[in-house]
């Protein structure tokens, strides 16, 4: 009976390591390969040789690989597996703005209701109006976002950062204004101004909320938006 069991004890732990053995994925040799311009065609064949370099692996190199085709230093020196695993960080920030982004247009709505020029002291300054709308049922304690104007191309003219300390109650919706100097030595002000007296029809108002805070102390954070100019 003694030796049955041994038996079967060897069974299993062999049988355990078999399994252990085959879940193990096979790592592709071609990601520990130096990436060059001039070993790109030996690349290229490694690539397509090497089995084990799955059709994943491929296209997260092609897309790192496209984004850092503008600057090939930035490539030069780096494995194939550097690329891949800096796609991956990539996309996976990406995939995580737009989940905040997502989740602030649920909690949040925005409207903008317009400008006006404002003039003082010899200075020159811009004036918005818009209005914040709270769908929780939770006061703002405090919003911040950019106000941003856009051409038809999506070509930024400028961006201004905005801060609502006094917060939104809930289920409201509050209008609110923000009042920028404007400076005439910047061509973007300048721009901008002449585009907003004329009432340019190609120019767009975008809103991009950065923090929500809430009165119990909570908050939905956006990390690195587009910078105010």
């Amino acid at each position: 009976m003694k030796n049955i069991v041994k038996i079967l004890a060897v069974v299993v732990f062999c049988a355990s390591i078999s399994f252990i053995g085959g879940c193990q994925k096979e790592e592709a040799k071609v990601k520990q390969e130096v990436i060059n311009v001039a070993n790109l065609p030996e690349l290229l064949d490694k690539i397509k040789a090497d089995e084990a370099f799955k059709k994943e692996d491929i296209d997260l190199f092609v897309q790192g690989l496209g984004r850092f085709a503008a600057t090939l230093d930035s490539v030069n020196g780096k494995t194939v597996g550097q690329i891949i695993n800096l796609e991956k960080d990539f996309l996976r920030k990406s995939s995580l703005l737009g989940l905040t982004t997502t989740a602030m247009n649920i909690v949040q709505g925005f409207g903008y209701v317009g400008w006006q020029p404002l003039e003082q002291a010899d200075k020159k300054y811009f004036q918005f109006g818009f209005a914040i709308q709270n769908k929780t049922k939770e006061d703002f304690k405090n919003v911040e976002g950019l106000l941003k104007f856009v051409t038809a191309n999506n070509q930024l003219i400028k961006a201004f950062r905005i801060k609502i300390e006094q917060g939104v109650p809930a289920g409201k919706v509050q209008q609110y204004n923000s009042t920028f100097i404007m400076d005439q030595s910047n061509k973007n002000d300048i721009l901008l101004n002449d585009v907003l007296v004329a009432k340019n029809p190609n120019v767009y108002t975008v809103w991009e909320t950065t923090l929500i805070e809430f009165a119990g102390g909570k908050k939905i954070v956006k990390d690195n938006p587009v910078a105010a100019k």
